[in-house]
């Protein structure tokens, strides 16, 4: 089964996580369905400007799982199966690092307020976001976590 073929021919997920540790995959064959979970520990990027009273830090987890399962749900994979995306955004305010160097079992997105910050994912389990984004770029950034590349 074609299962992790989303978006324009490219192999995403497994490349990406073959561990299964970032992102969860589960195939059923039978009823032609394919559910990806994608898990993201969000906590604040330590510059000076941003503040843990800034953000309304579950307000925003929330705003980042719906633009991503609004964005990614109702697709179809080349083999005419659906699929599901289940986003699950944690929040940490006890840090302002990352814990993993190499994202480790995680993926792990710096929040920052920086009105001029350009939001990216690198190492396709790390980044840093702008907690004023759309639902359509946090989905657009969630899209690398899942091995996606730009598709300008």
């Amino acid at each position: 089964m074609d299962g992790f073929n989303l978006y324009r021919g490219y192999f995403v997920v497994s490349d990406t996580d073959p561990s299964g540790q970032k992102i969860k995959v589960k195939v059923n064959e039978k009823a032609c369905s394919i559910k990806i979970t994608v898990e993201i520990t969000i906590f604040p990027k330590n510059q000076g400007v941003i503040s843990r009273n800034n953000i309304n830090w579950n307000s925003l987890a929330n705003t980042i799982e719906q633009g991503i399962e609004n964005y990614w749900n109702g697709f179809q994979n080349s083999g005419g199966c659906d699929v599901f995306v289940d986003a699950i955004v944690h929040v940490d305010t006890s840090h302002t690092t990352y814990l993993f160097v190499d994202g480790g079992g995680q993926n792990e997105i710096q929040i920052t307020d920086d009105p001029d910050h350009r939001s990216y994912v690198f190492g396709n389990s790390m980044g840093t976001w702008a907690g004023w984004e759309t639902q359509q770029t946090f989905a657009h950034e969630a899209g690398h976590l899942m091995g996606l590349p730009d598709d300008y």
